[in-house]
């Protein structure tokens, strides 16, 4: 092809336009499909309704709830009662036909159970990420 000339894009312009456009994208996501803005609390006090205000809402479908049944806001390794349990990075669950939920608690490297009466306690796990079979507390 003489003659015709041919225009060239720069590459960090073409970063700078696909980053700008996975940007926009996300943003739209969280804004428009997952937050909602908490509605005000229906008490003028302090209470429960006002501790909800705060709380990250999810749109979803109706049929699905969510209630958190153990661990605080910040990571760690506790047992004990729903609100004073911690955990760090769960990432899978399994229930039993007593109603216990057990999570993997990646984080500290345990099992732990959460029972119907929100108790949480480690069934299986103990000190750093390892292979050793053996009694649960010693299982790593």
């Amino acid at each position: 092809m003489s003659g015709s000339s041919q225009r060239q894009v720069h590459p960090a312009a073409s970063a700078a336009l696909i980053l700008i456009t996975l940007v926009a994208v996300q943003w739209t996501w969280w804004r428009f499909l997952i937050y909602r803005a908490p509605s005000p609390p229906v008490s003028g006090g302090p209470g429960p309704a006002a501790a909800i205000a705060s709380d990250i809402h999810v749109q979803g479908r109706a049929e699905v709830y969510v209630q958190t049944i153990g661990g605080d806001v910040m990571p760690g390794d506790a047992d004990g009662p729903s609100h004073a349990s911690r955990f760090d990075r769960p990432t899978g669950i399994a229930l039993d036909s007593r109603g216990d939920a057990y999570i993997a608690d990646t984080g500290n490297n345990r099992i732990r159970m959460i029972s119907p009466a929100a108790d949480t306690t480690t069934v299986a796990g103990a000190g750093p990420a390892g292979y050793a079979d053996g009694p649960a507390a010693q299982a790593q």
